[in-house]
């Protein structure tokens, strides 16, 4: 094992959650030999692997990215969005004239949840289908055809 991966690089991205809603794809610039190679890296990918062999050499350039999210945000296993949301029941009863309460997610992403929908409860749960970041297609990795959930955690005090 240490005989094939002695020439492998190993980088670690961390991109923020609002780089993986909005499909941007890094570039990473590696110097062989004199030789400039371009890799796009596409952030809601959590690893790529390139071939850096060159001369005889088995080298990979393995690119792992590991999102930044938010307070109270995490990714699941399934990229997933997991948001923890906290209103007092005062603020909410407030905002129950709103036909809509807008909770943020990160910079740039809000999802508006219907006032109708929340109930004066200690926990709820509210999921959002499809709405997430790109889900990886492994057969194509820059092809984003489906996006994971958005999955809202509600917790009331008082």
């Amino acid at each position: 094992i240490e005989n094939k991966t002695k020439f492998d690089r190993h980088i670690v991205l961390e991109p923020l959650l609002e780089d993986l809603f909005a499909c941007n794809v890094f570039r990473h610039i590696e110097n062989d030999y004199g030789q400039e190679r371009i890799y796009m890296i596409p952030s809601w990918v959590e690893e790529s692997v390139f071939d850096l062999g060159s001369d005889g050499e088995n080298a990979e350039l393995i690119i792992t990215c590991i999102p930044k999210c938010p307070p109270d945000t995490y990714l699941d296993e399934y990229q997933n969005v997991h948001c923890n949301v906290f209103f007092s029941a005062k603020e909410l009863l407030e905002k129950m004239d709103d036909t809509t309460v807008n909770v943020q997610i990160c910079n740039g992403v809000s999802l508006n949840i219907n006032s109708e929908d929340l109930f004066l409860r200690k926990e709820q749960k509210m999921v959002f289908r499809g709405k997430g970041i790109p889900k990886a297609n492994y057969q194509d990795v820059m092809e984003i055809q489906k996006f994971s959930d958005v999955i809202l955690h509600v917790y009331l005090y008082i």
